[in-house]
C-alpha cells in the first residue's frame, strides 16, 4: 500500500516569552528599535542586530537586572530607539478597528 505522509503544518511564530524572565523592552517603556539592522556591540557579549536584541528582550531571555540599564547604555544609540508600538504577532488575523481622529478645534489667535 502507498505510504501517505502526514500533512506538514509549520509551527506558528509568536513573540510569546520563551525565556525564564519577563519581557524586556530594550529601548525602555513606550519605545522601540527603529534601526533593526544596526549592530549592537557590547563587551563580552556576542554582536547582534538591534532587531535581534529587541526580539530576545521580548522573548524573556534578558535578565531583569540587565534589562533595567539597557535603555541608558551609549551602545543603544545605534538602535535609534523612538516612541512607537511593538510589532505583535497573533495566531488569528486581526482586523484593526478604523481609527477616527478627533476633530481639532483651533482657537483664534488674538
Amino acid at each position: 500500500a502507498p505510504v501517505t505522509p502526514a500533512p506538514f503544518s509549520p509551527e506558528p511564530v509568536s513573540l510569546a516569552p520563551t525565556g525564564p524572565f519577563p519581557p524586556c523592552l530594550v529601548c525602555g517603556d513606550g519605545k522601540v528599535v527603529t534601526a533593526p539592522d544596526a549592530l549592537f556591540i557590547f563587551p563580552d557579549q556576542p554582536t547582534i542586530t538591534c532587531g535581534q536584541l529587541q526580539e530576545v528582550g521580548l522573548a524573556g531571555v534578558i535578565e531583569p537586572t540587565n534589562c533595567g540599564f539597557l535603555p541608558n547604555l551609549p551602545q543603544m544609540e545605534v538602535c535609534e530607539c523612538a516612541p512607537g508600538s511593538l510589532p505583535t504577532v497573533s495566531p488569528a488575523p486581526v482586523s484593526p478597528a478604523p481609527v477616527t481622529p478627533a476633530p481639532v478645534t483651533v482657537a483664534p489667535v488674538t
